[in-house]
């Protein structure tokens, strides 16, 4: 079962790190960075299921990164995590392409719960996603889905320059067992 990755953009080290250990704990990877230049660097270069981004940061602002990351993946999942709680600061959050804005403090809780929200209705989340920190089925009993994973004779062998089947966008994940970004099986036979 393959884990979810989360992208921490927050220059607050004592936040971060409280965030990063929460996520950790509930069973995601997690990836971090300190400030703008190396949080827009990452966003656009790593592959992530989920971002989490501060706005106010040195050396780069939030919202630039937002709009760096809405024109590189137009349906990765954002989510604003900020001091900045005036109505027209979430609004244009959202409007720039947020999928959800969280005010600090926060409930490390209710922050969980967001994300989990976000990823099961994001278009670019495995099929059978449906558990914290999961990508792949889950335990009969708790929560369970199908395995959606094909025959092993038609596990994803793509290529960086493969396309998606179904949308034609790129392939980027060559380890899971359907193309992304929208988890169609991919049908090429293994190279062996």
């Amino acid at each position: 079962m393959a884990k979810r990755r989360i992208l921490v953009v927050e220059d607050d080290k004592a936040i971060r790190q409280g965030i990063v250990d929460a996520l950790a704990f509930d069973g995601y990877d997690v990836l971090e960075a300190k400030d703008g230049q190396e949080g827009t660097r990452m966003a656009l270069r790593f592959d992530y299921d989920l971002l989490l981004l501060d706005l106010i940061l040195p050396r780069g602002d939030g919202l630039e990164i937002l709009q760096a990351v809405r024109a590189g993946r137009p349906t990765q999942p954002v989510i604003i995590l900020t001091a900045r709680g005036e109505e027209q600061d979430r609004i244009k959050g959202l409007e720039l392409g947020a999928d959800d804005y969280v005010v600090k403090p926060f409930s490390v809780k209710e922050l969980l719960a967001r994300i989990l929200a976000v990823l099961r209705r994001s278009p670019e989340r495995p099929a059978a996603c449906s558990k914290r920190g999961s990508a792949g089925p889950s335990t009969p009993g708790r929560g369970s889905t199908r395995d959606i994973r094909p025959p092993r004779e038609s596990r994803c062998t793509c290529s960086p320059a493969s396309r998606c089947p179904r949308t034609q966008s790129p392939c980027r994940n060559r380890e899971r067992w359907a193309c992304r970004p929208c988890s169609t099986a991919c049908t090429r036979p293994v190279s062996r």
